[in-house]
């Protein structure tokens, strides 16, 4: 408190010996002009003396009243702002007193406010946007339960899903097979048509794009670089032996194999016409990059946009890690559904019964080889892009 005083005070100060040094100014020229009269008097006698003798005498008699004056109410006026000075001190003083530890509080209340605005516009954003939720990554606990929820309604007709494999939903134990059967399944007459419908839509693994992930993937969970170049020498030299090693080949088996055996009933009845169960869950493989991964409900979307960075440990599956927002029906809803539609109708997809034979028929080795070494080829002669992987 007491620097502010200070600077007050200098304040204070240096304006009084402003307006000093303006009223000394004042008070010399009129000085002068007195001495000027009183000169007059005495040089010339007979011009107008008495005039000049009254104005000289009543001049310099004022200039003496007038500077003994200036002096005494600069000093009254000085004693007066320094009293009023100390007592709006003293009063602030007090004021800071009173508040106490209080201070930090009434800060905190302050920058609460500030959330409180802040929060208040981003929840009227996200309104507009239709964004209900958005859960931390794949991972989050309640995911799962809400996913379920969506796809298990009554009300649902149709669920379009797109990713990568999408393993989660075709894994016996831990995935939403059973609900997929559920939700797809028509005890009937081959003539009755079910009229809930299931697009699954996932990554061809022997797309160029396809291989791009499944290989970053691969080689960032080798520690070392040596380990890293490797396995880039193991999979240059045996390509097709390395890659069905690997997680992304693995799911695609693993989703072929439980949609032919538990989903893909409907071509069964088509040829038997004999009756049964009847599915309309269909499933086909894109080849272009795998930049989302999608369920869709008629009321609701999960949408996970995907991308190349490594999660926290920099060796786990690409993807895992990146925040899941949910939207319900509006603008964003209508843009993702219709992604969803232009990739399922591009004329590039592979049929489930394409890829089956790419995996599994006599041609595999001819077929899935050739892509695996154009790869190669292509993409993995320079040594810069090797580096990428890494």
């Amino acid at each position: 408190m007491e620097p502010i005083k200070n600077h007050e005070s200098n304040l204070i100060r240096k304006q009084k010996e402003l307006e000093s040094k303006e009223c000394n100014i004042f008070l010399l020229l009129l000085i002068l002009f007195a001495v000027a009269c009183l000169s007059i008097t005495i040089l010339k006698p007979n011009f107008q003396r008495e005039i000049f003798l009254s104005l000289g005498v009543g001049t310099l008699t004022a200039c003496i009243v007038a500077y003994f004056a200036h002096k005494r109410l600069t000093l009254i006026v000085a004693e007066t702002q320094e009293i009023v000075l100390e007592r709006n001190t003293e009063e602030l003083r007090q004021l800071i007193k009173s508040f106490g530890g209080d201070v930090t509080k009434l800060g905190d209340q302050l920058r609460d406010v500030r959330n409180y605005i802040s929060l208040t516009i981003l929840m009227d954003k996200c309104n507009k946007l239709k964004l209900l939720h958005i859960y931390d990554d794949r991972r989050d606990r309640v995911l799962k339960p809400d996913i379920e929820k969506s796809i298990k309604k009554i009300d649902t007709k149709t669920i379009k899903i797109l990713g990568t494999t999408h393993r989660d939903f075709f894994d016996r134990e831990h995935g939403y097979l059973l609900e997929l059967k559920k939700l797809a399944e028509v005890e009937s007459s081959p003539d009755d048509v079910n009229e809930k419908s299931v697009k699954v839509l996932i990554v061809n693994p022997y797309s160029k794009e396809g291989i791009k992930r499944t290989l970053l993937e691969e080689i960032r969970k080798k520690k070392t670089v040596s380990e890293k170049e490797e396995y880039i020498n193991r999979f240059k030299s045996k390509p097709l032996i390395e890659y069905e090693e690997s997680r992304t080949w693995k799911d695609i088996d693993m989703v072929l194999t439980n949609y032919k055996n538990e989903l893909n009933k409907v071509e069964e009845l088509d040829e038997k016409d004999n009756g049964g169960t009847k599915y309309s869950i269909e499933l086909k493989f894109y080849n272009d990059y795998p930049s989302l991964w999608l369920i869709v409900t008629d009321k609701k979307i999960f949408f996970q946009p995907y991308q190349y960075g490594t999660g926290p440990d920099g060796k786990k599956d690409i993807g895992e890690y990146f925040p899941i927002m949910l939207f319900e029906r509006g603008d964003v809803y209508k843009l993702l559904s219709d992604h969803f539609d232009v990739k399922w109708n591009e004329k590039t997809n592979l049929c489930f019964k394409d890829m089956w034979k790419l995996f599994y028929n006599t041609d595999k080795e001819g077929m899935a080889e050739k892509s695996l070494r154009d790869y190669i080829k292509n993409y993995m002669q320079d040594a810069s892009c090797n580096e990428s992987l890494y």
